[in-house]
């Protein structure tokens, strides 16, 4: 035992004696105190050998040392306070404290108690460490434990038998299936815990157990109100007691159940799927790169597809059966998968392997391994290639359909001319040979002619929409309906019309075809005038977005048009031949009532379309209709 002043020789050489082969630590400590009395720090004034060895550190370093400058840390903590308390009220004291050794940076515990002499503290502390990190550690491992662990001892009656147990210890897993702490279940008898053991015959179990020192293991029906429980016990002797482990199997059953239940749901998926699903584990050689897959399952599907059933298949490798993964690149894909986690889709043609067909292939990681579906796009492919076959073969038909239109329209002008001209010459020049009955088969058939000559002229303008167009430019459309007016001036003037155009836009578009459309929608307006009103055409423009018109494809949902209404207060006709007005030839009326050759609104649609537009139309019998042109704004 080593000091420095501060107990007298005789004192200290006492303490030396009695102190030197102590294995307890014990070190004295003087009080020092600030300005205002107050025990301030303390200053290590003596302590023994095992003291020092404790701390390695030598004599003189300690020894004279005040104790905020060796432990920093403890002079703000409770070992501080306890002993400014002890030294205050003179009261010995005794408790547990926890210390961090900064040279080997771990936890160690101790056992220490306090005296106090005069205006010194003598501390006295064992090292308890392991016995403590035992104990947490039993508690850690009984409190973590999924299982339900108690320790009960013997309750016996007087002439010595078993009559029931107390418990002893329980951990917060048992606490936890009781519905309270563990903590809460010490001192209670096993019978209030489960008080139908008995009925239930598990009670000798426990007898067992205790008797004979075998370990026992039952399972423990408990049924309570509202539901009812299992749990697989396991019981072990103790001293005059038992340990029991308890395992609520209810929900394991239940899982059990449950998992049962997904899995064939997960067959009825997966057999119930059009695609062909398989799973398969990595194979991997011994420097971990993948050499192969290996099957774990398939569908219905893909056993039909590859006409192998399940125990032909699983166990057996993807190369095993598929070789030419690798020359199509597939095997690369899939290795790629695994290792980076990211899934792929893509389609492909596979024409090896007793396959031949067209697949549309999506691969998604599965642990270490891959779940493969293929939905075979054969047939959509096949019907894909064969539409696109009939498409071009009608592009080819409209085409000389067209070419066909034209050429015959224009060639038959040139007859239509010439029996238009002896016509004429017969009416001039033999009018007074001619009897009345003659005269009247030759008008009737200039009238005819006439409107042959229309008709062909406006099939000439129908087809030329569709063999002749022009680059789009912007169209005024404001001086674009003006020059219509002009037009029709003749006509607008017979039916003493009123004809007012509000604020019109500049579109984008082929000028001439435009003006078609306008001089037919205005045509047809003042054609189909009543005769009891004065003729009222209005042209209205406003700009919409796609979804109010007739257009809504998804790649011009967040396109604008332009909505550009004709409105009269014509004859009108019955909606359901909304759509049939505006087909070629198509009439509502009679020629003799309402003359024209059935072309002008089929011409409307045909610019619209053209256009990339759509139009409609709106109306009532006897109080007039409301054409809409949709032309895109940009």
């Amino acid at each position: 035992m080593t000091g420095k002043p501060g107990l007298d020789s005789y004192s200290r050489e006492l303490l030396q004696c009695v102190l030197q082969g102590s294995l307890s630590c014990v070190v004295v400590l003087e009080a020092l105190y600030d300005n205002n009395l107050e025990v301030a720090d303390f200053q290590i004034v003596m302590a023994n050998q095992a003291a020092l060895d404790m701390a390695r550190m030598p004599s003189d370093r300690i020894i004279g040392t005040r104790m905020s400058v060796l432990f920093p840390g403890m002079i703000q903590g409770d070992v501080f306070q306890r002993m400014k308390t002890t030294l205050q009220t003179g009261r010995p004291d005794y408790f547990e404290w926890q210390h961090t050794y900064y040279y080997q940076k771990r936890v160690g515990w101790f056992e220490t108690s306090t005296t106090a002499f005069q205006q010194f503290v003598i501390v006295t502390f064992v090292d308890v460490t392991e016995k403590k990190s035992r104990e947490l550690l039993l508690t850690e491992v009984l409190n973590t434990s999924l299982t339900g662990i108690f320790a009960a001892r013997a309750v016996r009656g007087a002439d010595g038998t078993l009559t029931d147990f107390e418990l002893t210890l329980a951990n917060e897993a048992l606490g936890g299936l009781m519905g309270t702490r563990g903590e809460g279940l010490v001192g209670l008898s096993l019978l209030s815990i489960f008080p139908t053991i008995r009925e239930f015959n598990t009670w000798k179990y426990y007898v067992l157990a205790l008797e004979t020192g075998q370990p026992q293991r039952f399972e423990q029906y408990c049924p309570y109100e509202g539901g009812e429980a299992w749990f697989d016990v396991s019981l072990r002797t103790w001293g005059d007691g038992v340990v029991a482990n308890f395992i609520d199997i209810s929900a394991a059953k239940q899982a059990g159940l449950r998992i049962q239940q997904t899995a064939d749901l997960l067959r009825s998926v997966l057999d119930g799927s059009q695609s062909a699903i398989i799973g398969f584990d990595a194979v991997r050689d011994e420097s971990g790169q993948v050499v192969n897959f290996r099957y774990i399952v398939q569908n219905a599907v893909n056993r039909q597809r590859i006409g192998r059933s399940d125990e032909e298949l699983i166990g057996h490798t993807m190369l095993e059966f598929f070789p030419s993964v690798k020359e199509y690149g597939l095997f690369e894909r899939y290795v790629r998968v695994v290792d980076t986690g990211v899934p792929e889709r893509f389609e492909l043609k596979y024409n090896h392997d007793r396959l031949n067909g067209w697949y549309d292939v999506t691969v998604v990681k599965r642990n270490d391994g891959i779940v493969l579906t293929l939905l075979d796009k054969t047939e959509s492919h096949r019907a894909e290639e064969q539409r696109e076959a009939l498409l071009e073969e009608l592009r080819r038909s409209n085409e000389n359909l067209e070419q066909f239109a034209y050429i015959a329209s224009h060639d038959l002008q040139e007859p239509l001319r010439k029996i238009q001209s002896f016509a004429e010459v017969l009416t001039h020049e033999f009018a007074p040979e001619l009897s009345f009955q003659a005269a009247d088969m030759i008008t009737r058939m200039q009238r005819s002619a006439d409107r042959m000559q229309t008709l062909i002229r406006d099939l000439l303008t129908f087809s030329r929409l569709a063999t002749q167009k022009e680059p789009f430019r912007p169209v005024n459309l404001n001086t674009l309906l003006q020059d219509v007016l002009i037009d029709l001036e003749t006509a607008i003037q017979d039916k003493n019309a009123e004809i007012l155009l509000l604020s019109l836009p500049e579109v984008k578009g082929d000028a001439l075809q435009v003006r078609l459309l306008f001089q037919n929608l205005l045509s047809n307006a003042l054609k189909f005038s009543r005769t009891d009103v004065r003729p009222q055409i209005t042209v209205t423009a406003r700009v919409v977005p796609a979804i109010e018109t007739e257009i809504t494809t998804l790649q011009n949902l967040k396109e604008t048009y332009h909505a550009i209404t004709v409105a009269d207060n014509g004859i009108g006709f019955n909606e359901k031949y909304r759509e049939r007005i505006f087909l070629a030839f198509h009439r509502l009326h009679n020629r003799s009532q309402y003359p024209g050759t059935g072309i002008g609104l089929a011409i409307v649609r045909k610019v619209v379309d053209n256009h990339r537009g759509s139009i409609t139309v709106r109306s009532e019998i006897g109080v007039g209709s409301a054409f809409t042109v949709y032309l895109p704004v940009k």
